[in-house]
C-alpha cells in the first residue's frame, strides 16, 4: 500500500510520515499544498492520499476532486465543520478523520479499509458535525 501525505505543517507531516513507515505502510512522496498534491500523485500513483483541509495555495478540498481521480483519498484535519465535511466528501473524499480522534492504529485501519473499499471512515466528532448539520436542514417533501 502506497500513501501520498500531503501536509503543509512540516512537524505534522513529518510525524505522520514517521509514523505510517513505522506501520509499514509505504510512502509514496510528501506534498505541502494540494496544487503539489495533484502533481505528484499524477506521477506517483499512490494507492490512497492522506491530504489536510487548510493548506496554501489550494486547499485540500478543492483538490480532493483531482486527486479522487488518481487515488484514494482520506481527510486528515483539526476542522469539524459539517459544510467542510460535506464539500470534501462531495468532492470525493473517502473519508474524513479529525486529528486528536484516532490512534494510529485507527488510522492505518481506516487507510486499509479506504483503499480495500470495505469502509468509509469518518471520525466520531465528523459524525456528529454531519448529523448535526443534516438536523438543521428542513425535511424534504414527503413523497406521494
Amino acid at each position: 500500500m502506497r500513501a501520498l501525505v500531503v501536509e503543509d505543517n512540516p512537524i505534522v507531516r513529518s510525524g505522520l510520515v514517521t509514523l505510517l513507515r513505522a506501520a509499514g505502510v509505504e510512502v509514496a512522496g510528501e506534498a505541502v499544498d494540494g496544487r503539489h498534491a495533484i502533481e505528484l500523485a499524477g506521477r506517483l500513483r499512490p494507492d490512497i492520499v492522506l491530504l489536510d483541509v487548510r493548506m496554501p495555495v489550494l486547499d485540500g478540498v478543492a483538490a480532493a476532486r483531482p486527486l479522487s481521480r488518481i487515488a484514494k483519498v482520506l481527510m486528515l484535519s483539526y476542522d469539524t465543520d459539517a459544510a467542510v465535511i460535506g464539500d470534501a466528501i462531495r468532492n470525493g473524499a473517502s473519508g474524513y478523520l479529525v486529528h486528536g480522534a484516532f490512534d494510529m492504529a485507527e488510522l492505518v485501519a481506516a487507510i486499509r479499509d479506504t483503499v480495500g473499499e470495505r469502509n468509509s471512515p469518518l471520525s466520531p466528532e465528523a459524525s456528529m458535525a454531519v448529523v448535526a448539520a443534516i438536523r438543521q436542514t428542513p425535511p424534504a417533501a414527503p413523497l406521494t
